[in-house]
Formats: structure tokens, sequence, C-alpha cells
């Protein structure tokens, strides 16, 4: 059947229920097929269904709320439309389909045209996601078909609803004949609502709005999908997926209103997800205003519903202003602030409690550049005043903070405007509550000095000593150097990073920005992240730069970076993933000293169960020269956890690899590897201790170069497999037959 001649599909898409209080799906209704089959065996018409409520009047309703868009405006908060240019996946047997809608925008019924085809894994029955970029892929999994999709970490702004391709919807199959389809999609998306206000003395323009999970919890990336009763989508989050999503709104932004009464929304379409420790909420302007509002309460967003936020009022202070909030419900004014001058540089105008904001201003006759020495300092008289101060915001003009300037204050959030290039030692000492920190970029690419902190006899990082608490927030987009004495200073030790601290918090977020150049020594020592993304503009990490991080998970090396120093993932219990990036370059990688200071693998504490090597590797020692182990437990992969019986590692070794080093996967627990052709040389003892490895398979026709003892161990590993026409080669080559009953062909 022609293109020009192929019937359109049928589509209907489903209503959706997103009232906060509604809990119906709609029940399918079966109608009968139209139209056949492809010679692929893609129908040329597939019917779908929904079932609209009575009380409904969807005309006159779709006449008044009809907006521009895809799925991104709803009708009484129910209804979502087909939009010209809209295309789904859709699974069937062994064939992966896109099927495009091309007709008016803003209609329920909708035909779609089959666009292209491609070969997937067999399922059993027919399955559809919307939109076509977001399904990954289908598979039978033991009695259940599995979706494979990705939620977007970026969203655009839509006018008072979600944006286009935000919206993931799927139709579950429960008929094995293609024919038969009814597809009723249900919506994989749950709804998280922001509502914004500005001052009426000036308005502001919303550039972008970032939401982050201050408990981890993944929002978007890789989820699969399964059908629960009556085809009602069950998801589940990859330990892949990120924690954050951006709402972009166009380099012009969203006015927003001035009235707190009708505030502007911003949609988030998520998957269903309960943050336990709340969520942290990063508004930008246009100017490149910042403004953050954080909540620790629990939130559930719920598929198919919409959880609001209260509404809150954009704003951030003035040159002359300084902003505090208390921990307490007080709003009586903190007693020490009635002489000003001893505190900060500016001439003292006003101090007051901001109704409208609920915060206190500290007000100037001028624009305030200095914190003082001590000012917020809880010794003395006013200790517990200053120990109820819970969030400080800084004028964009400060430039320096002196030390000791919140030594055991009650701070928990702490950000640093990008004006600021000093911050003096002892500033945030045995700030026990201080649970997140922000770095926000230089306008001119201005590196921030901090001073060491040596308070208690030890030098130590600005953010060390905070009692038995830790970070559970970094962002840092700023380059940050260390000084002492006025002079730079390199970190040596798992406590003097910049933001070493302990582990004793939950699991964390890191984000790096790009103005961090290079990730330095110690520089997230003891830090309480589990995964997050290196940039690609990094190009070095530090000694010792992560360094002890117990709930680190997973960890990804872009091709970009050309060193990493020794010890940088001492102690990372928790490492399950290592993935090492595709380069032709080598990545110079340092070892691993324990605390006794004798040498292990850059990876020998990580439980690794994920490996991929996707370049050729420099060893170094502490000295920088190349670095030959002595023993088993010093190669790259060598591990602790070689009679965890629990434990399977799947290991990947890609074309740019052309030698394995010496005692390299020692003790690994795989089961199978692969050499890629591109091996040339496999050094002494290379997996020496796999007591599970069963199968090796080389793909070079030309038999690597074989060290001695490169298979030690291997007990159970029986054939060797190599090209049919290289046995004769792989036979006669030094060593191969040493370490298997017999070498096959394939």
């Amino acid at each position: 059947m022609s293109k020009d001649t192929m019937k359109r599909l049928l589509f209907l898409c489903t209503m959706l229920s997103l009232l906060a209080g509604c809990s119906n799906d709609f029940e399918d209704t079966t109608q009968t097929p139209v139209g056949g089959t492809t010679e692929s065996g893609l129908p040329t018409v597939i019917s779908a269904s929904v079932t609209e409520p009575e009380e409904e009047e969807v005309e006159e309703e779709v006449e008044e709320k009809v907006e521009e868009g895809s799925r991104t405006h709803v009708v009484r908060d129910q209804f979502v439309f087909w939009d010209n240019g809209d295309a789904i996946a859709y699974f069937a047997g062994v064939t992966k389909a896109k099927y495009t809608y091309n007709g008016a925008s803003s209609v329920l019924d909708a035909s779609f045209d089959l666009t292209e085809e491609s070969r997937i894994s067999r399922i059993m029955n027919t399955n559809a996601v919307y939109p076509y970029d977001a399904a990954i892929s289908c598979t039978f999994n033991g009695s259940v078909d599995q979706l494979t999709v990705n939620y977007p970490a970026e969203q655009t702004y839509a006018n008072n609803s979600f944006g286009k391709g935000a919206n993931l919807m799927v139709y579950m199959g429960n008929n094995p004949e293609v024919k038969d389809a009814n597809l009723n999609f249900r919506n994989a998306c749950g709804y998280f609502t922001i509502k914004l206000y500005s001052s009426k003395l000036k308005p502001a323009a919303i550039k972008s709005i970032k939401l982050t999970a201050l408990g981890g919890e993944k929002i978007a990336g890789p989820a699969t999908i399964v059908a629960g009763s009556n085809g009602i989508p069950q998801i589940t989050m990859s330990n892949e997926g990120t924690s954050e999503v951006t709402l972009n709104c166009g380099n012009s932004g969203k006015v927003i209103s001035n009235d707190a009464e009708h505030p502007t929304e911003f949609w988030f379409a998520l998957p269903p997800t309960t943050f336990e420790q709340g969520v942290r909420i990063e508004v930008v302007d246009v100017e490149g205003t910042t403004y953050v509002k954080k909540t620790s309460n629990k939130i559930v967003v719920e598929r198919n519903r919409i959880k609001p936020m209260a509404a809150f009022k954009f704003a951030y202070p003035t040159d002359n202003q300084l902003w505090y909030t208390r921990h307490s419900d007080s709003r009586e004014l903190l007693g020490f602030y009635d002489t000003m001058e001893n505190l900060f540089d500016a001439e003292y105008a006003k101090h007051y409690y901001d109704e409208d904001n609920n915060l206190f201003v500290i007000e100037f006759k001028e624009p305030l550049k200095v914190i003082k020495e001590k000012a917020f300092l809880s010794y003395g008289l006013h200790k517990d005043e200053s120990r109820d101060i819970a969030t400080i915001t800084l004028p964009e003009q400060l430039t320096t903070i002196e030390e000791e300037a919140f030594y055991d204050s009650g701070i928990t959030e702490f950000v640093v405007p990008g004006s600021v290039t000093y911050i003096g030692e002892d500033c945030f000492v045995v700030c026990s509550k201080l649970r997140s920190v922000i770095f926000y970029p230089s306008p001119d690419n201005t590196p921030l000095e901090i001073a060491i902190t040596p308070s208690l006899g030890n030098d130590q990082g600005p953010f060390a000593y905070n009692g038995a608490v830790s970070l559970s927030y970094i962002y840092v987009n700023r380059d940050i150097f260390l000084t002492k004495g006025g002079e730079p200073f390199t970190p040596d030790n798992d406590d003097e990073g910049i933001f070493s601290c302990s582990s004793a918090a939950p699991v964390g977020t890191l984000v790096i920005g790009e103005q961090l150049p290079e990730i330095y020594p110690y520089m997230f020592s003891g830090c309480s992240i589990d995964n997050f993304e290196i940039p690609a503009h990094i190009t070095k990490i530090g000694d010792g730069a992560f360094f002890g991080c117990k709930k680190l998970t997973t960890i990804t090396i872009p091709s970009t970076v050309q060193s990493i120093g020794v010890d940088a993932f001492f102690n990372t219990t928790s490492l399950r993933t290592v993935i090492i990036e595709d380069s032709n370059e080598p990545l110079q990688l340092g070892h691993s000293l324990s605390f006794t200071g004798e040498d292990r693998g850059t990876f020998y504490y990580s439980p690794l169960a994920e490996i991929y090597l996707g370049r050729d590797i420099d060893y170094r020692d502490e000295d920088g020269a190349l670095f030959n182990p002595n023993w088993w437990d010093e190669g790259v992969f060598a591990t602790e956890h070689y009679d965890n019986e629990d434990l399977k590692t799947n290991v990947t070794i890609s074309n740019n690899v052309t030698t394995i080093l010496e005692s390299m996967f020692s003790g690994v627990r795989m089961e199978t590897v692969t050499i890629p052709a591109s091996v040339t040389e496999i050094e002494d003892d290379a997996f020496e201790y796999c007591y599970v490895l069963k199968k090796v398979r080389c793909e070079s026709t030309t038999p690597p170069t074989l060290g001695t003892g490169v298979f030690n161990a291997c007990n159970e590993l029986d054939n060797i497999y190599v090209p049919a026409s290289a046995v004769a080669s792989y036979k006669n080559a030094t060593n191969w037959s040493d370490y298997a009953s017999s070498i096959v062909g394939y």
C-alpha cells in the first residue's frame, strides 16, 4: 500500500482526570477494528476511545480554554489535546513504528500516518508511548511487557499547563492481536505546580525554574513501566535518573503576575514521586537574579493528579538590603543589631520585619559590600538569637565576608553571590545545621578566595567541622581556591578540601557548573552524595577528590578528563558503577593508599557491579610516575570484595582499549569477558583470582601478547573462544594454551 493511499490511523486521546481530589481512571471500551494491516503486519487503522463524564460540557469549555501547544493546555483540568506534528511510538510484534499527526491543532480526535518502522525485540502485546522520543524500548520481562521510557529533565513553559513533550502517556496493550488493539492512552505523569507573583514596583520576567528533590528522588531520566490492573501504568524510576528538572521559559522570560491572589502558574510533569525531604526551587529571571525557595515537608505527587504549592513572591534584596529568617516563629528583631557599624561597612538605615515576604530586613543607606568579622558570631549575650537564624540572603554587590562571620550560627543554607571574592577563615565553623551551600558564578569569572580553617589546631576545609552532620546539597559554579596566611593552599588530607565534611547526612545532591575548571584535591571528600554528572569541561580530578564518599553509587568519567589523582575514590564503599567513557587518549589514573600507607587499586574498596572501560589507562603513583602493581590488590579494578558470592560484575571493554594492564581486573567477579580486537597486549596477572570467570571471548584474529599469570586461579575457566580462522595461531602463541582446557573457534 502506498503512502498516498494509506488510510490514516484513528486515535482518540484519553481524558486525564487531573483534579487533586479525583481518583477515577476511565474504563476501556471495545470497538470494532477498522481497516487492515501493512506488509510488515502493522495495522492501517487503530481505534481508541474514552468515556466522558456526564457533567462536562466539552464544546463550551474547549472554546473558552484552548491555547497553543500540544497537550500544554487542559479543559477544566480534565482534557488534553493532540497537536499538529505529534508523534507516538507504537510497538507491535517485532516492529517499532512511528505514527505522526498532520492536521489542525487542539483536537480530541486525530488521525495518525505511519511515518517509519524499525525492528525491535519481540514482545507479547501491543504498546504505545507519547511522545515518540520518550520511548526507548519495549521488552517481555517474565510474564509482562515492560516499556522503557525517558522522563525529560528539560521542560518548556506553557501557559497554565505542562509543556510540549513533557507529558508522557502510555498504552499498555492486553490483546496480542494487533489488528484488535484499542488504544486508550493513560497518563504516566503527575503534576507539581509552582505559583509565583512579583513586586508591584518591579515586575519579574522568569527565565527558568529548577526543581530539585532534596532526598535524591529520581524525577527525570530512564524509567520502566508495566501495566497494573486495568492497564494503569506502574512506574519505576532507574537509579541512573536525575534528581533535577528545569523548566525553561525562553530568553525573554515569562512576566509573572504582581497579584498575590492571582499568581502565575508553572507546571512540572513528573513521574509519581514522594519527596521525603521536600524540594528546592531555584527561580532565575532574565536579569540573572536568583531566588531560592526550599521546603523540608514531605510532598507526594501522584500519577494523574495535580499537586499545587502555595504561592510565593519572587523577590531579592536590593544592594542596600540584607534579609534573614529565623527557625522560631518569633518576629522580634535580633537585639544585637542596634549598633550596625561594627558589623557591616555600609551605614545603617533601618531594621524591620517584612510581613509580605515573611522575613527580616536590614536596610542600609548605601550598597552593602562587606560583612565584618564575627558579624553573626553566636558567642556572648546573643548566642541563642544567632543560633535561631535560619537563612541569610545577601545582596548581589557584596564582595567580602570576613573571618568568623557566621561562626556557630544556625544557618541551614548559605548562598554566595557571584560578586563575593573573599571569605575569611573559620566562617562556618560549628554551623551544625548547615545543609546546603550554593556558589553562583562570577559575572567576570573572578575566582573566589576562601581562607582555610585553623581554629581547632589543624588545617581544615571551610565546611569540615560542622558537628556530626554533612552537607546534603552543593551547587558550585565558581572557581574557588584556598589560602592560608594569604598564600595559596593545596589540601593533602581528607578534611582539608573545600567541601570536606562528615558523611552522616542523608544522600545528597552535587551540581557542578561551567565556571569550576577542575575538581580540586579533596574537594568533595566525605560528602554525602550518591551520583552526579561530571560536566564535559572538566579536564582534571585531583587527589582524594571523592575520598570517603561512602554513599557514592555511580561515577561516569567523561572523555574530556585527562587525569585523576591518587586516592580520588578511596573508601567509596557503595560505589557500584564505574563508566570511563570512550576516548582515543589515555587516562592518567592514580591508585589508592590505605591509612596504613599500603598501595591499593583505585577502586579497591568498591563493590563494583558494572565496569565500562572506554580508553587506555596510564596508571600512576603519588609522584606521577608510572605504577606497576606488585600484588593483585594493586590493580585498577582489583577489589576486596572478591569473596562476596552475591556480587556479580559486568565488564565491558571498548574498541579504544589497546592494553589491559597488569592486575587490572584481579579479583573482579565477572563470569564472562570479551577482549576486543583493538587489544594487542594483556599484561601479567590481568585477570588473576577471577574465581567465577567462565568464558573469555577474543575478537582479534591476531593473538594479543599475553603476560604471565594472566588467568591464574580462574578455576572455572574452561574455554577461550577465538575467531575460527585463528585457533591455530592462539594455540601456538606464548602462554595462551596454559589457561584453558581448550581454545575453541566461533
